[in-house]
């Protein structure tokens, strides 16, 4: 764009450049509403997408089987079909082998040329369904794709695809501590025991508002159990199944796209029809609600993060927060809220509230899709967005995230400290399991990112740095900061994630920002600041190293840990014409696309998992810097504004007598 001019000197050319862009992100960002309310961008998860491909082939595999939605299994195929080198493969040894089953099916004669060049693949590059394959992720991919085959094929026997396999607990948890008295399994309630091992029911019975675990991790283990067990001939316990159905939401759908082909082809196993409401169910809403016009299986959406930052960023760009279209997404906002199902307008097929994780904490807050039990992380992110456009009080929402605080003065997303393990069985859990998994079945990783949007939320409640809940948090803070002087983000990518959240909070807390720590972690932002005046960085989160002991591994730039960079700085006092903020700003004009928006990077991670993208979330990142930048800078990029230098501009260029 014209107005994108690297080497700006003059202030009233930077501000109509600033000015521009703002309004043309603006109008970007208020265009892409879901039914014109809210946003919530399909998600493509894994390098390349890799796991939406692998999705995406096993619901068409999962079609096949059932004999069910012929136009969405076609559309899948097509999908597969375009992601496919034209002389080869996928590149990947899971959807090799998973689109190479679906061809094969489909129309093996129709297909003959693509699954030559598959199969040729598969040959050149060595790769094997019955080897083991690098990296506990790939290892479980790989899994899955055995399951279909030991289904749907007799290429392979059981004790071909699964030699000398362990029970599917170690297997997937990779420890005896399930399996071999007097481990784990000797303190575990009942209805875990049932879970873990597939052992007959508990004594008294499922309770689906009883869960202790990662409710996730539990829906993927019991679905995997279920079909581990069909294909060796084991018997499945009643229990098993009684379990798996509990987890559903009260629309009688699992949580994630993944958990939901999975579930349902656990149940198609044992006794369900593909015409039953359990399986029809799922698959007609994968259907009409996670494919898009692609073909592709969005595995999730995170409607509640992307709407809250969405309305923070359009606030902070003048739209007033009595505007139609700030109400709307307010009002949807606060509406999906996690709630008994009479309080929402959603389909209560099971007549049940939804399934309660730590029911001892209560669920006044959000989840990361409408509905669903609250996590620490939304519940904060949401609460800064409402708190900032709504007239009312929060005080049931504060009085959550105050009593869900790690003694550390820390949050996690979504479970509070080993809750609901007393010390020693904490103790004897980190024993027996290795940490990460531990961590992923009764905890979750605490960090300066979740807390710091925690603190957003109770800064824009109303509270300070002088309250006793912030202030033990602001000590937690102080004492996680790196030696570096960064704070390292957990779920998003890198020292830019973490830093940036955490010195915008602190400002929004009125915390001294000319503290020395602080000021430390201004000096290390600016110092690994990229040539082109951008931030860019691969450093990842590892649970199991000490943060101290992480390097920042520099990249090439990018729009959004810019961004968060230049937020960062902005709220620690960097004056708005600092060099370094000025060649950031530059970076991100230069950046923008002629329709107002950003490229989107995968910037976002799951915990030891794989790395996603999502374009709200990008597009609010960087609008909300841009226009904070601009507040820092004196130039008004308000609606109002804006059209009053347009009016100023028409008014110039009409010719007078």
């Amino acid at each position: 764009m014209d107005r994108h001019v690297r080497n700006m000197t003059d202030a009233d050319v930077r501000a109509a450049a600033v000015r521009d862009a703002v309004e043309a992100a603006r109008t970007n960002v208020l265009a892409d509403r879901n039914a014109g309310t809210y946003w919530g961008s399909d998600l493509s998860v894994g390098a390349g997408g890799i796991v939406d491909l692998r999705l995406t082939i096993n619901y068409g595999l999962l079609l096949d089987r059932l004999g069910v939605r012929e136009d969405s299994k076609r559309r899948a195929v097509e999908y597969a079909l375009s992601r496919r080198d034209p002389d080869g493969g996928w590149g990947n040894a899971a959807a090799n082998f998973g689109g190479l089953l679906l061809l094969r099916r489909v129309d093996p004669e129709g297909y003959a040329e693509e699954i030559a060049a598959v199969e040729a693949e598969i040959s050149e590059a060595g790769m094997s369904l019955t080897d083991d394959v690098e990296g506990y992720q790939e290892t479980v991919a790989l899994f899955q794709t055995k399951l279909f085959y030991a289904l749907l094929s007799d290429e392979y026997t059981a004790a071909e695809l699964f030699p000398d396999q362990p029970p599917l607990a170690e297997y997937l948890l990779k420890t005896p501590a399930f399996t071999e008295p007097p481990g784990l399994l000797a303190m575990m309630p009942d209805r875990v025991l049932a879970a873990l091992q597939r052992l007959p029911g508990a004594d008294d019975g499922i309770d689906p508002d009883a869960h202790a675990l990662n409710p996730e991790l539990m829906d993927s283990m019991l679905s995997m159990g279920v079909l581990y067990a069909v294909v060796h001939d084991e018997v499945v316990f009643d229990s098993q199944v009684e379990y798996l159905l509990a987890g559903r939401l009260r629309n009688g759908i699992w949580k994630t796209s993944i958990d939901n082909v999975f579930g349902a082809l656990a149940l198609s196993t044992v006794g369900y029809d593909a015409d039953d409401p359990e399986i029809a169910r799922v698959v007609d809403w994968l259907a009409d609600h996670r494919q898009d016009v692609e073909g592709r299986i969005v595995n999730y959406r995170l409607p509640i993060w992307d709407t809250a930052f969405s309305i923070r960023a359009l606030t902070a760009s003048g739209v007033p927060a009595d505007d139609e279209a700030i109400q709307d997404a307010a009002r949807w906002l606060a509406e999906a809220r996690t709630a008994d199902p009479s309080d929402v307008p959603l389909d209560d097929v099971l007549g049940r509230p939804a399934v309660v994780f730590r029911p001892e904490d209560g669920d006044e807050g959000w989840g990361y899709r409408p509905y669903m039990y609250s996590d620490w992380d939304d519940t904060g992110v949401a609460l800064s967005a409402l708190a900032e456009v709504e007239d009312r009080d929060f005080d049931d929402v504060v009085a959550l995230l105050e009593r869900t605080q790690n003694d550390d003065g820390s949050w996690s997303a979504f479970v509070t400290d080993f809750d609901p393990l007393d010390p020693e069985d904490k103790r004897r859990v980190l024993e027996d399991l290795d940490e990460d998994m531990a961590y992923n079945l009764f905890f979750d990783h605490p960090g300066p990112g979740v807390t710091a949007h925690v603190l957003d939320g109770l800064a824009a409640a109303g509270r300070t740095d002088d309250d006793e809940v912030p202030a033990r948090a602001i000590e937690y803070v102080r004492q996680s900061q790196s030696e570096n002087g960064l704070w390292l983000g957990v779920w998003g990518a890198g020292y830019t994630y973490g830093t940036g959240h955490v010195l915008r909070t602190l400002s929004e807390l009125d915390a001294r920002m000319d503290a020395d720590w602080v000021q430390a972690a201004v000096d290390a932002l600016l110092a690994v600041q990229d040539d082109d005046g951008g931030w860019g960085e691969d450093t990842r989160y590892d649970p199991t190293v000490d943060p101290d002991e992480v390097p920042y591994d520099a990249a090439e730039s990018v729009p959004e840990q810019t961004a968060w960079a230049l937020d960062g700085l902005l709220a620690a006092g960097v004056d708005a014409g600092h060099p370094a903020v000025e060649d950031a700003v530059a970076y991100l004009l230069d950046a923008q696309e002629d329709d107002g928006s950003w490229p989107v990077n995968r910037v976002l991670y799951n915990v030891g998992s794989y790395e996603y993208l999502t374009s709200a979330f990008t597009q609010a990142t960087v609008l909300g810097a841009l226009a904070r930048y601009a507040g820092a800078a004196g130039v008004d990029v308000s609606p109002a504004a804006d059209a009053a230098a347009d009016e100023s501009a028409d008014d110039r260029a009409t010719p007078t007598e």
